[in-house]
């Protein structure tokens, strides 16, 4: 079975999990996603929290290394999508939040998260994923990272799909 043919019937499953929640009003997700464009730069992102279209905004380097984080319960699994910078914000039926990734946007992660720290009122698990940029992509031209992952509101609690808020990187 070819990756893409995988990857489409991953996305069906996880949304297939989802399918009675698409009338309801979702909680809080307590997923998130951060990228750290350098070991000694602040991470920028969001851990969890309240979706926003708005990207939080940040820069990595050409030719660098960066880490993305995915943050949410242990064992759930994530989605990380890359694209253009675009200004777009589209709700998805059965799914929290909003795709704000355009085409063509490419699958870049696919996995579960493992256990880790419970931290303050995100208690999650850490998926770290390494970036390189590509020394090819222009100076000043810029990417958005967002992620598509399980949610809980606690761990005995339903799980649904969620959008992370995305991260918008900016080539330096």
């Amino acid at each position: 079975m070819s990756i893409i043919r995988s990857i489409a019937f991953s996305l069906i499953g996880l949304c297939s999990l989802n399918a009675d929640l698409s009338a309801q009003n979702f909680p809080e997700p307590r997923i998130g996603l951060t990228l750290q464009a350098a070991p000694n730069l602040r991470p920028f992102g969001q851990t969890c929290g309240p979706f926003t279209c708005r990207p939080d905004q940040g820069f990595v380097f050409s030719g660098g290394r960066a880490q993305i984080v995915a943050h949410g319960f242990p064992g759930t699994r994530f989605f990380i999508g890359i694209s253009a910078a675009r200004n777009r914000c589209l709700p998805l039926p059965g799914i929290a939040g909003a795709l704000v990734l355009s085409p063509p946007a490419v699958i870049y992660a696919i996995g579960r998260i493992p256990p880790g720290p419970f931290s303050g009122r995100c208690p999650e698990g850490q998926a770290r994923i390494p970036l390189s940029i590509p020394k090819s992509l222009p100076l000043g031209s810029s990417f958005i990272i967002q992620s598509l992952g399980e949610s809980q509101v606690s761990p005995l609690g339903p799980i649904f799909l969620s959008f992370s808020s995305p991260i918008q990187a900016t080539v330096r």
